[in-house]
């Protein structure tokens, strides 16, 4: 196979730069903050899987067939746009803080809800469920969405849920009229107004947490506040139709189908088949094992891991775009905040299906294990660390357990070495960008590496040397203070164990 073809199918285990998550409509808000493995904010850091950890060679396939779930939930979604017709065009009456007050006592009646585990108390909190002169269907839609949300979010061993804020988005004026009751022109679609032809929009921040998996983590909503039609009854509070939600999952209660697997260690949430949910839960028990053994239990090992069941609901939930050029190759994002003292405290994994599907079962457990380091590592140290260190030693953790040779596992840059243009010094930041042409031979001069440092200075050295690094001092220091040698020295020794390897 041709060095263009390899990095072509090679499968990327990304592991998410630090970006902010706020979307339009529900929506994680959490800014994963400076990680200790990206430098600079806003860039992300894809890690390729060697091409003999496929299940075939050749080009990936386009997305599977969506599970029932998934089908389910977008007609679901299709009943909920109907939904405006529950609402009269002008909101409830009161000036900005009244109908702030009002929108507060609906969400603590909500956050009350979750906490008692009351479906009828937060479909009463939500909004009315059967106002008049609304379509039967729509009634039914309404209920049954909000019902599945519900049903959703109590699955999850939530040990904190709670809205922080809200406000008021300022309504736009139209040609239509102006103040509250401003209309976008078109049912259920705000744009970057606050109203609709409906009411006016609500956005909401809250906070969550899952125990020992990990928290806080932020989201993000959007409601629209009105009065129900005839106008019986107190204000309505109810999630924005569709055409307003971009993208639609954005947390994991927004997948449809969700379901919780529970390993010996891990958490595995999604909407994928049930027993690929459970095979996602060993592979994380294991990998906590090996992290375990070799980094140290320093770290919460408990990984929560994310399964959605399609490209767009991955998309919704990373950030990331749906485009076949960027996801195509991608097999898992690690994303999460930092506190106050730099630490990831609530890291998620969130898997990519239709990539994972390309995988061997090597290339899986691989693909976990270099995910989970990042877990265990971002939760440990509190600076940032070179991505050729910090990839490089997830890669060199998930490749233990993985009986194939260096020269299988890192065939693109060994081809590159044997055609005269591999590497002459260490691979920089710039090296690891989702968009670099020779990606895989990136992260794989990263993981020879610190294989090299492994096996020359030994595990121990190269664990200290990521640790020292991580705590604060330079990679010009750190290196002959751990290794006792330089840089340079490094560099050349490395080097030299590239061109043997290649021939």
């Amino acid at each position: 196979m041709t060095v263009a073809r390899r990095a072509a199918t090679a499968l990327v285990a990304l592991c998410l730069a630090p970006m902010l998550l706020l979307v339009p409509g529900t929506g994680d808000g959490t800014a994963s903050g400076p990680a200790q493995h990206q430098p600079r904010p806003g860039r992300s850091a894809p890690n390729p899987v060697a091409p003999s950890l496929l299940s075939h060679a050749g080009s990936i396939p386009s997305v599977a067939a969506p599970t029932p779930q998934a089908t389910a939930g977008r007609a679901a979604s299709t009943v909920r746009g109907s939904w405006s017709s529950a609402l009269v065009e002008l909101p409830v009456a009161g000036g900005s803080a009244e109908l702030e007050g009002r929108v507060r006592s609906l969400l603590q009646r909500r956050e009350a809800a979750i906490r008692a585990q009351d479906r009828a108390a937060w479909l009463a909190a939500v909004g009315p469920t059967s106002p008049r002169g609304m379509p039967g269907a729509a009634r039914q839609g309404i209920a049954d969405q909000q019902a599945a949300v519900f049903d959703r979010i109590v699955q999850l061993p939530l040990t904190l849920f709670r809205y922080d804020s809200a406000r008021l988005l300022p309504p736009r004026a139209t040609g239509r009229g102006s103040g509250p009751a401003a209309s976008t022109g078109s049912t259920g679609s705000t744009g970057s107004s606050g109203s609709t032809a409906a009411g006016r929009v609500v956005e909401v921040r809250g906070t969550y947490a899952l125990g020992r998996f990990g928290g806080p983590r932020t989201f993000r909503e959007r409601f629209v506040l009105g009065r129900p039609v005839g106008g019986a009854g107190g204000p309505a509070l109810l999630p924005l139709p569709d055409g307003s939600r971009s993208p639609r999952v954005s947390v994991p209660w927004d997948l449809p189908g969700m379901r919780v697997v529970r390993g010996r260690s891990s958490l595995v949430v999604g909407n994928a088949a049930l027993s690929r949910l459970r095979g996602y839960a060993r592979l994380a028990d294991r990998a906590v094992q090996l992290v375990d053994r070799q980094w140290g239990t320093d770290w919460s090992r408990a990984p929560v891991l994310i399964v959605p069941a399609t490209a767009e609901e991955y998309a919704g939930l990373t950030g990331q775009t749906t485009s076949a050029a960027t996801t195509s190759q991608v097999a898992a994002v690690t994303t999460g905040p930092l506190d106050a003292d730099g630490r990831a405290s609530a890291d998620q994994v969130v898997v990519r299906s239709a990539t994972w599907s390309e995988l061997t079962a090597q290339g899986r457990a691989a693909v976990v294990t270099h995910e989970v380091t990042h877990v265990a590592t971002r939760a440990s140290t509190t600076a940032p660390v070179p991505l050729w260190l910090s990839e490089g030693l997830a890669d060199y953790l998930a490749y233990r357990a993985v009986a194939l040779p260096p020269e299988a596992i890192a065939a693109d840059l060994l081809d590159r070495v044997r055609s005269g243009v591999g590497p002459i010094g260490v691979p920089p930041d710039s090296a690891f960008g989702a968009g670099v042409r020779d990606l895989a031979a990136s992260y794989q001069a990263a993981w020879l590496l610190c294989r090299h440092i492994a096996t020359t200075h030994g595990e121990a050295a190269l664990l200290r040397l990521y640790r020292t690094v991580a705590a604060g001092t330079p990679v010009r220091r750190a290196v002959p203070e751990m290794l006792g040698v330089d840089e340079d020295q490094l560099t050349a020794a490395w080097l030299t164990d590239l061109h043997r390897l290649s021939h």
